[in-house]
Formats: structure tokens, C-alpha cells, sequence
């Protein structure tokens, strides 16, 4: 359908929903206030659709301040992570970091690049297997040492 995007909320198994561009405007019509959080959101997915990246970034950003609880968070990092597969965003400041843990560490990597994202960083992240933090430490050999991290979480 011409002038139409998909929006495909995380993980929800709905078929998408179409919005056409006088949804999309009546969505930024507001009266001294900017559009809420999911407001923000569904015009990142509009922007990410369109390929319009430094708008889907901008409208994450604001997504991201005004996410107020761990849903949220999450649901702006599942955005982040599809808008940053598309084109990577465009920061002053770049960071290969790793996450090693004693757990499932991938939930908290995926909050850790938005947060960071939020404060003008890409970062790009090693993560340790499940339960392989301490030979990747511990092996100067390991796939830990070879992605030469700035930092080490």
C-alpha cells in the first residue's frame, strides 16, 4: 500500500500495523508537549522502514529519555538493535567493550549499547559464551583477547 509503513512491535506475533502518513502526522500533532513514548517508538519503526536512519535515531533517542521501567528500556533496545543492523549511528564516540559473566549476559548487553547510545556512544560489544568468562579471561589466546576490548565488564 503506497505511502504506508509496517510497524512490527518486539516481540508481539500481530500482523503489522499499516499506518499511512496522516497517521504517522497526526501521531508529531501535538500542543507544547512532545509525542510520549510509544509515540516516539512507532516513529523510529516508521523512520527505520522509510530508511530515514537520522530520524529513527533522533526519535530513539527521545524514546530512550522518556522510557520510564525495564519494559520500556527494553522495548527502545529492541529498536535500537533493528535501526543499528540497517546503519550504525552516527556518535562522537566509538567503544569495543566486553561483557563477560557467570550468566546470561545478552539482556544486559542489549540495554548497555542503548544506554550508551543515549550518551553519544556506539558501542560494540564482545560477549562471553555461557559460563566461558573465565577461560576467555584467563586465555591470552582467547576470542575475548583477539577483540581487543578498550574495556572489560
Amino acid at each position: 500500500m503506497p505511502g504506508t509503513w509496517a510497524i512490527v512491535p518486539d516481540g508481539h506475533k500481530k500482523p503489522p500495523i499499516a499506518l499511512g502518513l496522516d497517521a504517522i502526522q497526526n501521531l508529531l500533532k501535538v500542543e507544547h508537549e512532545a509525542p510520549g513514548f510509544d509515540a516516539a517508538l512507532t516513529l523510529v519503526e516508521a523512520c527505520r522502514e522509510r530508511e530515514e536512519y537520522a530520524d529513527a535515531y533522533r526519535w530513539l533517542r527521545q524514546a530512550v529519555d522518556l522510557a520510564g521501567g525495564a519494559l520500556e528500556w527494553q522495548a527502545a533496545a529492541g529498536a535500537f538493535a533493528r535501526v543499528r543492523r540497517a546503519r550504525e549511528p552516527e556518535v562522537p564516540r566509538r567503544i569495543q567493550a566486553a561483557v563477560a559473566g557467570s550468566y546470561t549476559t545478552a539482556q544486559f548487553s542489549s540495554l548497555l549499547r542503548v544506554a550508551a547510545f543515549r550518551e553519544g556512544i556506539d558501542l560494540e560489544l564482545y560477549e562471553s559464551r555461557f559460563g566461558q568468562y573465565a577461560q576467555d579471561l584467563l586465555d591470552p589466546a582467547s576470542q575475548l583477547y583477539a577483540f581487543e576490548p578498550a574495556v572489560v565488564i
